[in-house]
Parts: structure tokens; sequence; C-alpha cells
């Protein structure tokens, strides 16, 4: 019974090492790209994004958001006229296969204001925030749709909360 048991043990892993299992046959992708907008999220109030995956476990994305507005006061006849370019550049990791994945994410958030506002004159201001992602990622195997929903808080001075909702293209 001792010799029947270790020839056994010696023969397993022989027979065990021709075959391949199921995550050895599936085919993954070592990169994937993508653009998808974002609404609110990360880019505040929403943004266009240019994505990598590599691996199908590691996400890196930058994004632009550019917003701007003009007021003028009729009283005095004073103006204003600002804008703003924001740009989240950040890193998740994805958890779990398939399409359906986990999204934990951090980065930074590049933020420039520039106006005028009369009778001050020209303004101009370079800063950088943080923000991060905690959300739900559908992946298409294929080129296909993609979709996101996350929570993404922003620390930009102060803290705030906001969530994300994101449609894009994967291929």
């Amino acid at each position: 019974m001792k010799a029947a048991l270790s020839v056994l043990c010696l023969l397993l892993p022989l027979a065990v090492a021709g075959q391949t299992s199921e995550l050895e046959t599936r085919e993954i992708p070592v990169m994937r790209r993508g653009y998808f907008v974002e609404l609110l999220g990360n880019g505040l109030l929403y943004s266009v994004n240019y994505e990598r995956v590599y691996r199908d476990h590691l996400s890196v994305r930058a994004g632009v958001m550019v917003g701007g507005a003009s007021v003028t006061v009729n009283e005095t006849g004073n103006s204003a006229s600002v804008g703003m370019i924001l740009a989240p550049i950040m890193a998740s990791t994805l958890v779990g296969s398939g399409k359906h994945r986990l999204e934990f994410g951090a980065g930074l958030l590049g933020i420039a204001f520039f106006g005028s506002v009369e009778p001050v004159g020209n303004i101009s201001t370079l800063a950088l925030g943080a923000t991060a992602r905690i959300g739900y990622l559908y992946l298409p195997d294929s080129p296909g749709t993609t979709f996101r929903f996350a929570y993404t808080p922003l620390l930009t001075g102060t803290f705030s909360h906001s969530i994300g909702l994101a449609v894009g293209w994967m291929f």
C-alpha cells in the first residue's frame, strides 16, 4: 500500500503537467485601450478620458474638463470672465474577473483657473489636488461599450464627495 501511494505521488505531477487549466488557456490581452465620458466624477462636472488597461487588472487614465463663465454686473458695468481646466490622472486596480469588476483607484487632479475681472485685471492660478474612486466597472471581453459608476472624493484644499457615471468604448 505504501509503495503504491509513493508511485502515485510520483506519477501524479507528471500527469497533471500535461494538462492546461481554463485560466491558462484563456487569452488575456496584454493591453487594451478605451475612451469614455464621465459625468460628475473625478473631473468635477464632466471629463473626457483616455484609458489603458494592462493585463485586465491595472488601469491608467488621463482626462480633461474645460469650463468657463462670463458675468456682467449691470449697475456698475463691471464684468468678469473665468475659465477652468481640470485634468485627472489616475491609476486603478481592477478586482474580479470577467466583465464585472470592482475598481479602486487614486490619482492627482491638476487644476488651472484663469480669467479677467474688471477692475482688478487678469487672474490665473495653478493647483494640484488629489482624487480617488471606488466603484463598479463593466469591462467587455472584446471591443465594445464600457460603463462605470463610482464614488469619487476630491481633495482640493477642502474634501468634497462626488459620484461619477461614465460610458465609453474599449478596444
